[in-house]
């Protein structure tokens, strides 16, 4: 019995499970929604990355004859760490009580707005696409609508730190997944 797995060949079993489930979406606005969670830097971009880029390359070989409204290369889709996108800006950190502490813990689960997050996901729950935010490191903000998931991505995988927290609005985010990784 093997145990030791190399990373591609985690990235190859992933895909190969979410083939089949994208396979079997005949509505066309239905999404698997993956939820990936991890603390910076466990490897959440690169894991959704890779993973996305393997459910694409195999779309074409496993269920192009299963589903002939899906380009191959638009199956699966990543939101980079959206929930970068739904940081709380700098002014309204600014309005905060103590902003020297806000601006110092920025990262920190209650400098967010979870709220416009869950929102982006119902989108895309209810209506087969969304446009996310992002967030733009050289100001230091996010940016509003700047990633698009279209209506042909069957499997969206959304990765981010506090993807899974059990309490307030998290814990209603951490439902929206199909699966949580």
């Amino acid at each position: 019995m093997r145990l030791l797995w190399c990373i591609e060949e985690v990235y190859d079993a992933l895909a190969e499970r979410l083939v089949p489930t994208a396979a079997a979406m005949s509505n066309p606005n239905l999404k698997h929604i993956v939820g990936l969670a991890g603390h910076p830097g466990a490897g959440k971009s690169t894991l959704a990355s890779e993973v996305v880029r393997t459910v694409n390359k195999l779309w074409p070989q496993k269920a192009s004859s299963l589903d002939s409204q899906v380009t191959p290369l638009d199956v699966a889709a990543v939101l980079p760490n959206p929930i970068d996108g739904y940081h709380l800006y700098r002014s309204q950190l600014d309005a905060m009580e103590n902003p020297e502490e806000a601006h110092a813990r920025r990262g920190a689960p209650w400098t967010f707005n979870p709220e416009l997050l869950l929102k982006s996901l119902k989108t895309l729950r209810s209506q087969g696409s969304v446009y996310a935010s992002s967030f733009d490191h050289g100001v230091g903000d996010p940016v509003e609508d700047d990633i698009f998931v279209s209506i042909q991505n069957k499997v969206v995988i959304v990765e981010g730190n506090y993807l899974f927290l059990d309490n307030g609005v998290w814990k209603e985010i951490s439902f929206m997944f199909d699966e949580k990784w």
